[in-house]
């Protein structure tokens, strides 16, 4: 390799001011040949060269020697520039390049960093002091925030420990929880610190629903640019709640050399923390009716000891915005290590909304004070509810639903049992004597129960107004199945509109289908609970969906059930049939049904016998009974502005996970809304309202859905305004419980040992927090030079080539001609 100086290259041509300053230039053969084409390109040019001398060794004697020689020259200069343009000379320009390293600052964001620690053990108490200059008792009375000390120890001494750090090299600092985010590069020049200055590193709100170390000590160890990584700093708490071992990335970590320094932040003593763990109320009771609220207390690293216990209430005003508080009740419970409940009774004195909350007094050195607090959402109901009971024989679901509701304080019950004698007297709290007729008479009531009827007292007329009952007025509709007269009525010419009421498909009942429904049934099989029916109003025995169905599909089973073909679009499948015979293309047979007419709700229930469920225990038939009239009176009894349903995949959320929104809309006659996207609000509190967008699901009218991430603890609500007829809005809403994740407070001591195991795997070190001044100084962040060759530059031009081939052709040409060589 020759080294070319300036003035070669000007003589050659080669414009020197596209060449960087400080590079060296060097001559190169580009298309040199290698390995044993060397020896092949050698015997070409000597065998061209022989050819050429023996060639004119046998020119004319006419010609004289000399010239022999200068034209034998001529044509060897020709073939060596040939060879020599073929062979591709160029300039080779190489620059150094200095790399400086990285030294990567991994900071934990997790929710786990925004906690407060009491440092009950008086080294690790001392060592916090210190490291805040402050007195111990001064740190056990403040309890900082983890993420307190890390911007302290970062920042103080006008950022000492992040300069020193950005000394070593440049400074790359990421936050991590379950994923990786970079914050910033901080360049600084140690030998000219007024080139650049460090501003506060502040951490983010620590805010993450999950620690995933492994993968952020694997993004620290992939190269920036071909930089070295000299180190890699991770602050944290040690608490990794997803992903692999640390410890595995340690090991890489030492096979690409590059050492983990670990920072332990927070108490490794067991944590105290007392919380409300869960709150349980009915959705909707009827005013001066008591109802219970029941709490879930659930204590961690506590001992025996007693805590206040409060109710409280929230009156929702019409714009959405929170009344004031008002305690309810205070109650003592004695907490400990696990689990305690408490239980509140309260009669509503007036109708309306209310945020029902349970509220525990904090406990000295608690970890945590934002889960001493859960709410839930009450509708409080005014009136009697007005329920007319039909029935075309006295069954025994006739009689035990008839003397429950006459004892039940929040129903006025009005009989009519088709089989009585006209001289007897009906059954009832507000007896008659014949069946309403009129669109007075039956407007009256808030809810219509059949069972099993006779068509013979009813036409389409009657239907008419029914419909009207449901679609105009918002009443409700329950329709019980029997083997008697529901397929003679279901299935005659005056009484067959009724399937356009129900929430369910009939289909055609041919004659042999009359005949199999009246047979006798002798197997009982379980019901079948959905997952939409383990957690709906109707069947809700269990504030917990698993519980709730395990309870529903141990009472007694179906004997009969009516052959309805499946649910209507938008209608919601409760209970299905568990005989796998009865199944058919459309799915299992549906034997509870919850649905709505316009803004009416209905209820099909295909099977009778549910006064057996009373071998279980009268409450569980009782319970049903009454929460399926509250449940049908409510749209009626909220004015019949019900113009949908929202509902939520489940009630409570852990922070940063999605909420799956469906909703049912109606427009302003009740008929499913086209509309292909709505917009809607949450509410959460403290913050100001957020949109959210649901769109509608194909083929399913008056269906849409949506999502959100649960962001803000405590309750929320989601709102969708819908335009009425009059100009104005009908607001519906959804609340929703959002809490802080427990996988990241299941255990939230400072694991020591796994960051001093990470260290040491690697060829790091580990650093208590009032040792950290001395991390610079351990770490080792020489820098790298390489030498960069970039593309060489041609040194021959080819129109110049042409040119002085052309002349050296020209000159042979002519020396050849005078001597008469051609």
């Amino acid at each position: 390799m020759v080294v070319l100086s300036d003035l070669w290259l000007k003589l050659l041509g080669v414009d020197t001011s596209g060449i960087p300053g400080g590079a060296t230039t060097d001559f190169v053969w580009t298309h040199a040949p290698r390995s044993w084409w060397v020896f092949v390109m050698v015997a070409v040019v000597v065998a061209l060269l022989w050819a050429v001398a023996a060639l004119y060794r046998r020119e004319l004697n006419a010609c004289p020697p000399r010239i022999k020689m200068f034209l034998a020259g001529l044509r060897i200069s020709t073939l060596l520039l040939l060879a020599v343009v073929w062979l591709g000379p160029g300039l080779a320009v190489s620059t150094q390049r200095v790399l400086e390293p990285y030294v990567v600052l991994l900071i934990d964001e997790s929710l786990s960093m925004s906690l407060k620690d009491r440092y009950p053990d008086d080294e690790v108490a001392e060592q916090v002091a210190a490291a805040l200059s402050k007195r111990v008792d001064e740190v056990r009375d403040q309890m900082p925030q983890r993420v307190v000390l890390v911007d302290h120890i970062l920042n103080r001494d006008d950022a000492l420990l992040v300069r020193e750090l950005a000394a070593l090299g440049k400074l790359r600092v990421l936050g991590f929880d379950g994923n990786v985010q970079q914050r910033q590069v901080i360049d600084y020049d140690s030998d000219n610190p007024d080139a650049s200055s460090i501003k506060p590193l502040r951490t983010n709100e620590p805010v993450g629903t999950s620690t995933n170390i492994a993968q952020a000590v694997r993004e620290a160890l992939r190269s920036v640019s071909g930089s070295p990584i000299a180190a890699v700093v991770l602050i944290t708490d040690g608490q990794n709640t997803e992903g692999d071992d640390p410890r595995m990335i340690a090991d890489i970590a030492r096979g690409q050399r590059v050492p983990l320094y670990t920072v332990g932040i927070g108490d490794p003593a067991p944590p105290r923390n007392l919380r409300v763990a869960e709150v349980w109320a009915p959705d909707s009771v009827f005013r001066d009716d008591p109802y219970l609220v029941q709490a879930q207390l659930r204590a961690d690293g506590m001992t025996a000891a007693t805590a206040e216990v409060q109710l409280i209430e929230h009156a929702v005003m019409p714009d959405g915005s929170l009344g004031e508080a008002r305690s309810l009740q205070t109650k003592t419970a004695s907490i400990g290590e696990g689990d305690a409940r408490v239980s509140f009774e309260h009669t509503p004195t007036d109708a309306g909304n209310y945020i029902i909350s349970v509220r525990i007094t904090p406990q000295a050195g608690e970890l945590l004070e934002a889960d001493n607090e859960r709410s839930i959402n009450v509708k409080v109901l005014s009136d009697q509810a007005r329920v007319l009971l039909v029935a075309g024989s006295p069954t025994w679901e006739y009689r035990m639903v008839s003397t429950l509701l006459m004892r039940d304080e929040t129903t006025e019950l009005s009989c009519f049992l088709q089989t009585m004698p006209s001289d007897m007297r009906q059954d009832g709290n507000t007896v008659i004597n014949k069946l309403p007729v009129t669109a007075e008479e039956l407007f009256e009531y808030d809810v219509l129960i059949f069972m099993d009827v006779n068509p013979s007292a009813f036409d389409q007329a009657w239907l008419d107004l029914l419909a009207t009952f449901l679609g105009e007025h918002a009443g409700g509709f329950m329709w019980m199945s029997g083997p008697q007269y529901t397929a003679q009525f279901l299935s005659h010419f005056k009484t067959r509109q009724m399937t356009e009421l129900l929430p369910v498909r009939i289909g055609e009942l041919a004659a042999m289908d009359i005949e199999a429904l009246m047979m006798t049934h002798t197997t009982a099989w379980p019901l079948r609970v959905t997952a939409t029916g383990a957690d709906h109003a109707l069947l809700r025995l269990d504030k917990n969906p698993t519980i709730n169905r395990q309870m529903w599909e141990a009472m007694p089973g179906v004997y009969w059930s009516f052959p309805a073909q499946q649910a209507k679009p938008a209608a919601q499948l409760l209970i299905e049939h568990s005989d796998p015979r009865l199944n058919r293309r459309e799915g299992a047979r549906p034997l509870l049904v919850a649905g709505q007419y316009g803004p009416g709700r209905t209820i099909y229930m295909g099977f009778a016998g549910t006064w057996r469920w009373r071998k279980l225990g009268e409450k569980y038939f009782d319970q049903f009974w009454i929460q399926t009239v509250r449940y049908l009176v409510e749209g009626r009894l909220l004015g019949g502005r019900k113009r949908g349903r929202i509902a939520t995949d489940r009630d409570v959320y852990a922070a940063g996970k999605r909420v799956t929104i469906t909703a049912r809309l109606f427009d302003t006659a009740y008929e499913p809304l086209e509309l292909p996207m709505v917009n809607g609000q949450v509410r959460s509190p403290g913050m100001a309202d957020r949109e959210v967008q649901l769109h509608a699901v194909p083929n399913q009218p008056g269906q849409y859905q949506g999502n959100l991430i649960a962001s803000h603890v405590g309750l929320n609500e989601l709102i969708i305004k819908l335009s009425d007829d009059d100009g104005g809005t009908v607001r519906l809403g959804r609340q929703f419980t959002v809490e802080l994740p427990r996988v990241e407070l299941a255990d939230s001591r400072l694991d020591r040992q796994l960051l001093v195991d990470m260290a040491e795997r690697s060829g790091g070190r580990y650093f208590q927090i009032d040792q950290v001044r001395e991390l610079p100084k351990s770490i080792d962040a020489p820098t790298e030079s390489i030498v960069i060759r970039g593309r060489p530059i041609e040194l021959w031009d080819t129109s110049r080539v042409l040119i002085l081939l052309v002349i050296l052709l020209s000159v042979e040409w002519a020396l050849r001609k005078r001597f008469k060589l051609l």
